[in-house]
């Protein structure tokens, strides 16, 4: 397998192996547990990278009336396909289940295959805010094994 780092615009090694298909027929996916998550991660990839084919999935926010438009933006920048959850992550939550979990995660592949899956590390700290994404991250492993 080739490397994207020596793709057409030359740049900084980004990790990703390329598989035999054309650019324009990868698909990636991008499993974040809230909006802005995807820019940070795979922003620059997704910009080296245009001909494929982005689906962006924040787990958490789809109601919120300020953060869903700015994702909705950040997707016609980057040139992603995205779609928004509803998983509780307020200030007050409730820990999720590993059932609602499995099922935003179930909704996120959508039963398709994928050349990239980019998540959140299973090895997040459980006792910090961000620690029931450790759950987002084991769940995608099993849900992509399964599909």
């Amino acid at each position: 397998m080739d490397s994207l780092r020596d793709g057409p615009r030359g740049g900084a090694d980004s990790g990703v192996e390329a598989s035999e298909a054309s650019d324009s027929d990868r698909r990636a996916l991008v499993v974040v547990a809230h909006p802005d998550d995807e820019t940070l991660w795979v922003g620059g990839t997704m910009l080296m990278h245009p001909a494929w084919s982005w689906r962006i999935v924040s787990l958490c926010r789809g109601r919120d009336t300020d953060r869903r438009p700015r994702f909705f933006d950040a997707m016609t920048h980057l040139g992603g396909r995205g779609d928004m959850g509803d998983l509780d992550d307020g200030p007050e939550q409730r820990p999720l289940s590993g059932d609602e979990v499995r099922k935003a995660v179930r909704w996120a592949l959508h039963d398709t295959s994928y050349d990239l899956i980019v998540t959140h590390s299973p090895t997040t700290d459980p006792t910090t805010p961000s620690g029931p994404t450790s759950s987002i991250a084991a769940n995608v492993s099993v849900c992509s094994a399964t599909a």
